[in-house]
């Protein structure tokens, strides 16, 4: 039987920058299902680092991406902030891509969005303002112009069940939270 195929979407937080490849952390969530004895394929990761969401559409694109997938993850927008995008295209891109995983899974319960860290805590802001980094992601989720994908979420509900995956920078450590059903669906 075909184990069911897991495609994981984004930039350097899902392709892993820097650590090998049993460090990615589409790889090593594979594992750990494989251990608690769920069947998931081996991630087909469509990630580069630096892209921000047009950059990972035209991917996508250059992909040619057929649906088929058991699990689609998205976590993309860390370098929408990082350049100074507006928040606005933020949204009407990350929305487009929500709906391509959502047609890639056939069933947008079959999405995780994983949130955008707080890259204020990596090596990247060396040399800018830390707290600043924080307080306008902090600001930009309390406002209707989202960069978060959280206030995605609330601004969508009732147009999608994706799940979501919430990241939460406590100094140089990322912990997770997790708001999504069991894997046991993959089976």
């Amino acid at each position: 039987m075909k184990e069911p195929a897991f495609l994981a979407l984004g930039d350097s937080y899902t392709i892993g920058e820097g650590v090998p490849d049993e460090g990615r952390w589409p790889v090593q969530l594979v594992a750990r299902l494989r251990e608690s004895g769920i069947a998931a394929g081996a991630p087909r990761i469509v990630a580069t680092t630096g892209w921000t969401t047009d950059e990972l559409s035209a991917a996508m694109d250059a992909a040619a991406l057929q649906p088929g997938y058991a699990l689609v993850t998205l976590l993309i927008g860390v370098n929408n902030q990082y350049r100074g995008r507006p928040a606005t295209e933020y949204r009407e891109q990350f929305l487009a891509l929500l709906r391509r995983a959502a047609a890639l899974s056939g069933d947008v319960r079959r999405v995780v969005v994983v949130s955008i860290p707080d890259w204020g805590v990596t090596a990247f802001a060396e040399g800018r303002d830390r707290a600043a980094i924080g307080e306008r992601r902090r600001r930009q989720a309390r406002q209707d112009l989202p960069l978060e994908p959280p206030r995605v979420r609330r601004l969508e509900r009732g147009r999608s069940a994706h799940h979501f995956v919430e990241q939460h920078a406590d100094g140089p450590v990322v912990r997770v939270s997790v708001h999504f059903a069991r894997f046991e669906t993959l089976r």
